[in-house]
């Protein structure tokens, strides 16, 4: 034992005696990465929706879109972030990773860098309409 495990319930304490909850365990690793994935298939959805339809703003709907989802998927990144410092990651990238007790620091670690990825994702996927014309057919 590390001493960060409660020999009653095995779940991981940090820190402060507090223990480490599984929404906020599964919202900070997944929820960046759930983002994306929904806001890359909304923006086909919107295209679709806006080019069939004959409508135009296309565009702007696809850039308006990233602003939630990557404020969800920064959310995600900064509770990952929080809650790695509270487990024991206080020393640094390096030493939070190493200590082999340290396997829910390490998912709080991923959870963070994922964040930062798949934040940058989404908005660099929302500004593909800027240099790509959205419904092609339609323009004159």
């Amino acid at each position: 034992m590390t001493g960060r495990e409660d020999p009653g319930g095995g779940r991981p304490r940090t820190g402060e005696g507090g223990r480490v909850g599984v929404p906020k365990l599964v919202f900070g690793i997944l929820g960046s990465a759930v983002a994306w994935a929904v806001h890359f298939n909304l923006i086909y959805f919107l295209n679709t929706l806006f080019c069939t339809a004959g409508w135009r703003g296309a565009d702007l709907a696809v850039l308006l879109s990233a602003v939630p989802f990557a404020g969800f998927s920064a959310a995600a990144g900064i509770v990952a972030y929080r809650r790695w410092r509270e487990v024991g990651g206080g020393g640094g990238w390096e030493n939070g990773l190493a200590d082999p007790g340290s396997r829910i620091g390490g998912l709080f670690a991923m959870g963070a860098a994922g964040s930062v990825l798949f934040t940058v994702l989404i908005g660099m996927q929302s500004l593909a309409p800027l240099f790509v014309p959205t419904c092609a057919e339609l323009q004159p």
